[in-house]
């Protein structure tokens, strides 16, 4: 998270006062990344060193409250009709599930009676 987004998060919360956090921002202003000289307002230092994250509530979301796998079709079909490749696009962007995760997705019956739910961990 960039420290502007915190500086305007603080604000939005009442925890920043709105004449801190302008001095904050003319900090930002006129700090220069020494590589660079691109002030810290416009791109701070080290946001290209960082892995993007890969976060995993839609892939959890299947595997917990679907027990499916999460694939493009899955997702275009609950979300009404997206397009396939955007949902490829945000699949791909998810992170795989731990190895507890997936051999449970394994070894879970498949075919339970019908008034048996199957129990998985919360």
């Amino acid at each position: 998270m960039s420290l502007a987004a915190i500086i305007t998060h603080g604000k939005q919360l009442g925890i920043i006062e709105e004449h801190r956090a302008t001095g904050l921002f003319k900090q930002l202003s006129a700090r220069r990344d020494p590589n660079t000289g691109v002030t810290w307002r416009v791109q701070e230092p080290g946001w290209a060193d960082l892995e993007p994250e890969r976060p995993r509530p839609l892939a959890v979301m299947a595997e917990r409250s679907l027990e499916q796998r999460p694939t493009p079709d899955l997702f275009t079909a609950l979300t009404g009709g997206w397009a396939s490749d955007l949902m490829e696009e945000i699949i791909s962007g998810q992170r795989e599930a731990p190895a507890v995760v997936q051999q449970h997705a394994k070894t879970a019956p498949s075919s339970l009676p019908g008034n048996v739910v199957a129990l998985r961990r919360a």
